[in-house]
């Protein structure tokens, strides 16, 4: 896919509804900005806004040092690795985090770009990568990891499992918390649980071999028509 450039979010929104870029709706994810509330979400948007709330109230409730004039997030650092177009990125930023999104998709890392050029507080607080993750990442302290519905794409469906493991292994050493959303066994290149494993533990077992030590079931997400576990990790 081409590389896009936009000249403002206006021209943005009107590319994504001319030119759809999932099958069953405009985008995969809603945005949390009133330009984009004309676009169909080909997920389910109300089950991404339920992920980001059980996230946001387990952060508020578990990081003691955050929050200030900012927002409740201020002095919050996350690094959102498979960021799509920004839904959890932006909702972070909104609450006054500061977050290092990765995403290698041209149009919706476009469109990221065009958010972050046209409202100035995003400016100050997205730092977008228009590019997989890569694990050469030593210097960085992050407060938390997003990883949503994302490790299959990194592991390529099983198909580059030590290299997604070597970058999940990075992340452990970069958040010590990482907020793990993954669907197993259904959909497109999907990862498989091993026999009589359920989706739980198959996240727990990646986590375990990442480096984490901790799991807490925050919910269920339903996205086209299946459960898939939200976990807490935790070093």
């Amino acid at each position: 896919m081409k590389a896009v450039d936009f000249q403002s979010l206006r021209e943005a929104v009107e590319y994504l509804k001319a030119n759809k870029q999932e099958r069953g709706g405009h985008v995969y994810e809603p945005m949390p900005f009133a330009e984009f509330n004309g676009l169909r979400v080909s997920s389910n948007a109300g089950q991404h806004r339920k992920a980001w709330e059980l996230i946001r109230t387990d952060i508020l409730a578990t990081h003691d040092s955050i929050g200030g004039d900012e927002g409740p997030m201020d002095n919050l650092i996350v690094l959102d690795v498979g960021a799509n177009m920004g839904f959890y990125t932006f909702s972070a930023a909104l609450e006054g985090a500061r977050v290092l999104a990765y995403e290698p998709q041209p149009v919706y890392s476009a469109v990221a770009r065009a958010i972050i050029a046209e409202k100035d507080s995003m400016s100050r607080k997205v730092w977008w990568q228009d590019k997989p993750f890569d694990d050469g990442l030593s210097g960085l302290d992050a407060s938390a990891a997003f990883l949503l519905s994302t490790f299959n794409w990194m592991a390529d469906g099983g198909r580059r499992m030590d290299e997604a493991m070597q970058e999940l292994t990075s992340i452990c050493h970069i958040a010590p918390v990482m907020y793990f959303e993954q669907g197993w066994n259904k959909g497109k290149n999907c990862l498989r649980t091993k026999a009589g494993q359920d989706q739980f533990d198959a996240c727990v077992e990646v986590g375990r071999d990442a480096g984490y030590k901790d799991f807490l079931l925050l919910g269920d997400i339903r996205v086209w028509g299946y459960s898939r576990p939200l976990i807490r990790c935790s070093r």
